[in-house]
């Protein structure tokens, strides 16, 4: 009775169909890595309990690297993957981006809440001021004085009892006060750099010389007819001062000659121009019709 074996994996089969199906399984190509290798062979429980602890590893592995980069919104499966992408240059400019946009998100509620304090800060001094001068004002907190000394020493009080601006307030004022006479120091000495002359005339520093050869020509400023209510006034405010809608037919008419009558004097240049050359340039003038 002949018998099917495996060398490799050293087992006996009773019959070739479950010989060649051996062939084709995990097992027997293991073992064949295995001899390759000078290694003895594994039996089928030992290598179903090498696949299932390899099986676990992987999943342990696979939980405990995944990562997640909420800048660009990408989940990785490997710690190597993650660390080339915080790596790259593209998840740097994302986060540069996105740094940006939250400083300007915070630049903008701070001045918003600035705002916001600054209305409250004048609100409560407009009305600290109200209750302090209806106090002032008003006949039932005036007690009556036996004399003038303690009429005016109680309103020397009075006014030494009158509330501060509130701090927010004050900075607010104090800054705008800075930029004021910043604006005007620049407008000094912008003044300075320019000689005034007897006629009128203003001589400016020859630093500034490109810019005063400058010529723009006419300047055109296209208006876009965005609010129609708006033209409107502008047009009736015109009407109101005498302007009509004449005159810009005039300006329009005679602006329309003055085109024509130069496209009149080109054609007439460009035809004598090419009356001239056609003496001149022909030197070899020869006959297409032969008699």
């Amino acid at each position: 009775m002949s018998s099917y074996t495996c060398i490799s994996c050293r087992v006996v089969f009773a019959d070739g169909d479950i010989q060649r199906a051996h062939y084709k399984t995990d097992w027997h190509r293991y073992n064949l890595k295995r001899k390759v290798a000078d290694m003895p062979p594994v039996t089928a429980e030992n290598f179903q309990e090498r696949v299932m602890a390899q099986r676990a590893a992987v999943e342990v592995q696979s939980q405990g690297t995944s990562s997640q980069c909420s800048t660009c919104a990408k989940r990785f499966s490997t710690a190597n993957a993650f660390d080339n992408h915080i790596k790259s240059r593209r998840h740097q400019d994302a986060e540069k981006k996105a740094s940006q946009a939250t400083q300007k998100e915070v630049e903008r509620l701070n001045e918003k809440n600035l705002e916001k304090g600054l209305d409250h800060d004048t609100m409560n001094a407009a009305i600290q001021q109200a209750i302090w001068a209806q106090q002032t004002g008003s006949p039932q907190s005036k007690p009556a004085q036996a004399s003038g000394a303690a009429s005016q020493s109680q309103l020397s009080s009075q006014e030494k009892k009158r509330p501060d601006k509130p701090p927010r307030l004050q900075w607010f004022e104090e800054q705008a006060k800075k930029l004021g006479k910043e604006h005007i120091e620049g407008e000094e000495e912008a003044a300075m750099e320019e000689v005034p002359e007897e006629e009128g005339a203003k001589i400016g520093h020859r630093s500034l010389m490109r810019y005063y050869k400058q010529r723009f020509g006419v300047s055109r400023v296209v208006a876009v007819a965005g609010n129609r209510n708006a033209v409107g006034r502008v047009l009736r405010q015109y009407k109101a001062l005498g302007w009509s809608s004449d005159m810009a037919k005039d300006a329009s008419l005679s602006r329309q000659r003055d085109m024509q009558y130069v496209q009149r004097m080109k054609s007439k240049w460009m035809l004598k121009t090419g009356m001239s050359n056609n003496s001149t340039k022909q030197m070899h003038f020869r006959a297409q019709v032969r008699f």
